[in-house]
């Protein structure tokens, strides 16, 4: 069986140049979030000083008119007071101006016009009385003068004044600063990378499968109605062919006995196989390129059959 292998490519160069472009996205994805971040909270401040003025509003509205209201009433009681002051005045000279008259007429008549002097009297009081009926009575306001507020504040459907508050100064956060090269590497695009997940040297770790309960046509993979015998190829693009051992279940997770090598972009093959004593049925077949990031597995399936491989890189 031929051995398995990839010798070395171009692709370092490549890796590097992806490495430096990826360090420039996240430096520009940091200040478009600081941007973002700095218009988020200038929004919010300016939205709560509207808030802020108009409440300010709303309170100096509501103090206004319980002012007007109250001066409207106080108004209205003065004129009232007014109106029954002039009554009282007007009661009490017509009264006084009847009993004169009366008293005159009884001294001219020698007494016997006495009881016209009560007439009198009472007819002068009755006429002040009339003229009680033009103020009415006290007005309504007079008993809520106190309540004033409350009558306004229920016009703007509020319990209670508002209270406003301003809101804080606000405090923008600072710009970020691209990170500085160190004395001992002033080249920042030829500093290592710590933990590499991007290379152009792989190998297979793991490969993972999972076969359907029974064949295409409904019937069982074993004659006694048991699991597949598994076994599995894998065809490197430009390589060679790796066969492993078998295994009985609907389930295989296999690490392989050998070091098969790939490089991103290259065409990997695996088929799947029931594998019995005399013949072998193909159940899923799953192609996939070799991706440059080895961080996660490659998902694959074909019809009820799926697979998942892992690729790890190949430090020097």
């Amino acid at each position: 069986m031929a051995s398995l292998g990839c010798a070395p490519t171009g692709f370092e160069a490549r890796l590097s140049s992806l490495e430096e472009e990826e360090a420039e996205r996240r430096q520009r994805l940091d200040e478009l979030e600081h941007q973002i971040t700095r218009a988020e909270l200038k929004v919010d401040h300016a939205k709560a000083r509207v808030a802020y003025h108009d409440c300010k509003v709303t309170r100096a509205t509501i103090d206004a008119k319980t002012v007007l209201y109250r001066a409207q009433c106080f108004q209205d009681i003065s004129a009232h007071a007014q109106c029954v002051a002039e009554n009282e005045r007007d009661t009490a000279a017509g009264a006084a101006l009847g009993c004169l008259l009366g008293v005159g007429a009884a001294v001219v008549t020698g007494g016997a016009a006495a009881p016209a002097a009560l007439v009198g009297c009472g007819g002068g009081a009755a006429l002040g009385y009339a003229t009680r009926e033009k103020c009415g009575d006290i007005p309504r306001c007079a008993s809520q003068v106190n309540e004033m507020e409350s009558l306004v504040l229920a016009e703007y459907g509020l319990t209670r004044a508002p209270t406003c508050t301003a809101p804080p100064e606000l405090v923008l956060p600072e710009r970020p600063e691209p990170p500085k090269p160190s004395a001992a590497e002033p080249e920042p695009r030829s500093r290592p990378v710590a933990r590499r997940t991007v290379c152009a040297d792989q190998r297979v770790e793991w490969i993972e499968f999972s076969a359907p309960p029974r064949k295409a046509n409904g019937q069982a993979w074993d004659a006694r109605g048991g699991a597949p015998d598994l076994t599995y190829l894998i065809r490197v693009e430009g390589g060679g062919t790796y066969e492993s051992k078998r295994h009985e279940g609907l389930t295989w997770r296999h690490e392989p006995d050998r070091d098969i090598r790939v490089a991103p972009q290259q065409k990997v093959t695996i088929q799947l196989l029931d594998a019995d004593l005399q013949s072998a049925e193909n159940i899923g077949v799953f192609r996939s390129l070799v991706a440059i990031d080895t961080r996660e597995p490659a998902s694959l399936e074909d019809g009820e059959a799926t697979a998942r491989i892992k690729f790890q890189c190949v430090e020097e």
